[in-house]
């Protein structure tokens, strides 16, 4: 029986990554003087925004990165107002059952506590919330934290999170990944080669998956 649920943010709650990668863009490429391409900022996953910016803009990351948090604001309403279907029910059915929540993220704190205030789920939902550094991906050390912190055993909790590198995450931290592949950023081929048997296509289905009914 699972005590805990951990979710990653990006790609899991909510389709937020072509957002993200937009307004990445958006703010950068004036400083480089040219457009990145989709790899280039893929290979920036694993850091914060700050850490992206550093790597991505030089000496002119401060700046890029407040032209940053100016595009994600003003682009949230009309690029991704709400979660995914379903996922605010869940995260409430999980909490009215006495589940411990958590959200472990490698977003930066600004990005992640505008996103939570726009779903509307930015008080009363997570019992713990940890967000990235600009230097590593933290998110084994998160999971430990939270697990050492709330008392909950590793065979007790369970991360949901959309990438490999949150099912290389979860083996660091020795508890179990079901990985998310309903965003169409979703690279599932991927993700069933590095966690087969705990792909979850739906919403829907990681609900049966956590023993929660189905809502008609």
């Amino acid at each position: 029986m699972k005590k805990m649920v951990m979710f990653d943010m990006d790609g899991t709650i909510g389709d937020t990554l072509p957002m993200c990668d937009e307004a990445f863009k958006r703010a950068v490429e004036p400083y480089l003087q040219r457009a990145m391409t989709e790899e280039e900022i893929v290979k920036l996953y694993g850091v914060n925004e700050e850490g992206m910016f550093q790597l991505a803009a030089g000496g002119h990351w401060q700046e890029a990165i407040e032209d940053f948090y100016g595009y994600y604001a003003e682009m949230h309403e009309a690029w991704c107002p709400a979660p995914f279907k379903g996922m605010r029910e869940l995260l409430g059915d999980l909490k009215a059952a006495g589940k411990g929540l958590a959200l472990v993220t490698g977003k930066g704190a600004e990005c992640c506590r505008m996103t939570l205030e726009r779903f509307g789920l930015a008080e009363g939902v997570f019992d713990f919330v940890e967000t990235g550094a600009p230097d590593r991906n933290r998110k084994p050390e998160a999971i430990r934290s939270i697990l050492e912190r709330s008392g909950v055993k590793a065979e007790e909790a369970v991360y949901v999170g959309d990438t490999v590198s949150d099912v290389e995450a979860c083996r660091e931290a020795g508890i179990e990944c079901l990985s998310a592949a309903w965003a169409k950023s979703a690279r599932r081929e991927a993700l069933e080669a590095a966690n087969a048997g705990r792909v979850v296509g739906s919403v829907q289905e990681l609900r049966r998956r956590l023993g929660m009914k189905e809502k008609r």
